[in-house]
């Protein structure tokens, strides 16, 4: 059993994340903005702290008692010229683990990223958003990662588009680069335009849903290993149906 903070417990991610570690016995603290967004039969499996993701003081509070937090408030937008709340809210949760790490209580971390920030297969020194530069706060999430939290223990959960629906076969994750990668044909190394096309024709093949990602994350709560400040990335094998 895991004690886990879900941060951003009421979101699509953050609702998984908190059901499948229910399903798997951890004890789950959901952290909210508004607890009565969060599903009542949920609701009434965890305990709830009411906070702001963006308050470092009440998060580090919150963190007491935990071995795990999943930082699953904020996406990010989708626009290269769009902004959110995703760098305050990533800020904060990393300084807060800052916190309790200087008073020795060492925590796993979490947090919520792209496929954006991927490594691309075949295309040397690129990542996914050089081909499609979404998502712009993701890049100043991992920058903040590299060079300011260097002591933690945390990994980037890097997803690319997720749905509502069943799983469509069992995860396939990677680090640092995409699972399941179709080599780019003619098209895909047509120079300037063939990363972005093969990027888009990926795009087309993969399938991920909430309860994957969230299977995946209660399932790898314990220490990073191989996933140790790296990024992740994963996704359904829908070759391989269960």
């Amino acid at each position: 059993m895991v004690n886990v903070l879900v941060v951003g417990a009421s979101g699509r991610i953050g609702s998984a994340v908190v059901a499948a570690c229910i399903d798997r016995g951890h004890s789950v603290t959901a952290y909210l903005r508004t607890p009565s967004k969060l599903e009542q039969s949920l609701r009434e499996k965890v305990r709830v702290v009411q906070g702001d993701a963006k308050d470092k003081e009440a998060l580090e509070n919150a963190m007491e008692g935990q071995d795990a937090i999943v930082q699953a408030a904020v996406y990010g937008s989708n626009t290269p010229w769009g902004t959110s709340d995703s760098e305050v809210v990533v800020r904060a949760v990393v300084e807060a683990v800052k916190g309790r790490a200087a008073a020795g209580h060492k925590l796993r971390l979490w947090l919520l990223s792209g496929q954006v920030l991927m490594d691309l297969p075949h295309y040397p020194g690129w990542i996914e958003g050089d081909a499609v530069p979404i998502h712009p706060e993701h890049y100043a999430n991992f920058k903040l990662l590299r060079e300011e939290a260097k002591e933690l223990d945390w990994s980037l959960l890097c997803p690319g588009k997720v749905d509502d629906e069943k799983p469509s076969g069992p995860i396939m994750y990677a680090v640092d680069t995409v699972p399941g990668w179709y080599t780019p044909g003619l098209v895909g190394k047509i120079p300037l335009i063939g990363p972005t096309l093969n990027v888009i024709y990926n795009w087309t093949k993969q399938k991920l849903t909430y309860a994957s990602v969230g299977a995946f994350l209660a399932d790898h709560l314990g220490p990073g290993g191989e996933m140790h400040q790296k990024r992740v990335c994963i996704l359904e094998d829908w070759k391989k149906k269960e």
